[in-house]
């Protein structure tokens, strides 16, 4: 069979007995389809020597954690290719994959917040809408996506909440503190009035009174944060920093799951490193036996 054919059949089983989402497979797919660019050559023809060859360009071309994910692309796939008979051996199966790297979130102080926050004060339509934007992206650590798609009726200001649907169509409800309330308030009564062209249910809308979009977020994101000096800032930056700020102030990891929207508590334990993290510098700056010449002097 040729390449062309072989990548077909393995399609069809991501899709059909593994049901994998789109993006999943897509992933797959393509780090297949590099492979092969790379060493043209027919799957079935792949000896260990060429798998060999594939991971040493991975490590000298990628991150620990990219190389991690194309090789267990290629290990499934000739998992697959195995079990249907279509070669004899898995010719990845004995490579050893590194233990994938943990990557700390990336967040800001509740001082940059603040500052970023606090630099919206235009009285136009646009920025009135930027601030009650931001200030519910900080208030919820929504995704970008799950902001975009927010309805009117998705914010309830009396009760100080928002129903946020997420992956999965999953939906959770959210507390909002009174600054967000008074700035969406603000927004819906003032601005969005005067925004929209015709009618329409989508609480967040452009000057064009259409939807706002991922890109047009990061783009004003983008803009405003230039403008006031603050470096490397995206929307999901927002939603580490609420992780992070809530678990500083105590909060327990089960609540920050569940305002996060993540359905395995584990992915949020990361935030505890960050916290860790956070102690130990605080403890070398306060400590006086981490001065120790310095505690010696003036005592």
């Amino acid at each position: 069979m040729s390449n062309q054919e072989l990548l077909q059949e393995y399609n069809d089983y991501l899709v059909i007995e593994r049901q994998y989402a789109i993006n999943t497979k897509l992933s797959y797919l393509q780090d297949i389809n590099q492979f092969n660019e790379l060493l043209q050559k027919d799957y079935i023809l792949i000896e260990q020597e060429d798998a060999k060859k594939y991971y040493q360009y991975l490590r000298e071309n990628y991150k620990n954690n990219t190389v991690l994910r194309k090789l267990s692309s290629m290990k499934s796939f000739y998992f697959f290719l195995l079990k249907e008979g279509k070669v004899k051996n898995n010719p990845f199966k004995q490579l050893t994959m590194s233990k994938k790297q943990v990557i700390l979130p990336k967040y800001l102080s509740y001082k940059e917040i603040m500052y970023f926050l606090d630099s919206l004060e235009g009285q136009s339509p646009l920025e009135i809408r930027n601030r009650a934007m931001f200030e519910l992206l900080y208030a919820t650590g929504m995704r970008v996506s799950e902001l975009t798609n927010l309805k009117i009726n998705d914010v309830n200001l009396d009760e100080r909440f928002v129903l946020i649907t997420g992956k999965g169509n999953k939906q959770r409800i959210v507390p909002i503190n009174e600054v967000a309330v008074s700035c969406i308030d603000k927004y819906y009564k003032i601005s969005r009035l005067k925004l929209i062209k015709k009618q329409t249910n989508i609480l967040f809308v452009n000057k064009n009174g259409d939807q706002l979009t991922r890109q047009g977020i990061y783009k004003i994101l983008k803009t405003k944060t230039n403008e006031i000096g603050l470096k490397d800032v995206t929307p999901h930056k927002f939603r580490h920093s609420i992780a992070t700020h809530l678990l500083n102030g105590g909060a327990d990891l089960k609540i920050i799951q569940e305002v996060l929207g993540h359905s395995d508590i584990s992915t949020v334990q990361i935030y505890t490193k960050v916290s860790q993290d956070k102690l130990m510098k605080e403890y070398n700056n306060c400590h006086p036996l981490t001065k120790k010449e310095e505690y010696d002097k003036n005592h």
